[in-house]
């Protein structure tokens, strides 16, 4: 089965750790290493400023 391609939120992969949220399944894609993380120049740049 092949990667998700996504940009998440840092605050939306936060919201979803809870087991009995409803988009808990996101978490599980996380901590299963399914996501191919997607970054642009502009959110590299605030995090840098953060």
């Amino acid at each position: 089965m092949s990667n998700i391609r996504a940009v998440v939120d840092t605050n939306v992969l936060i919201r979803t750790i809870n087991r009995t949220n409803f988009d808990f399944f996101i978490y599980e894609a996380f901590s299963n290493e399914r996501f191919d993380w997607v970054v642009s120049t502009a959110i590299l740049d605030e995090y840098e400023e953060n």
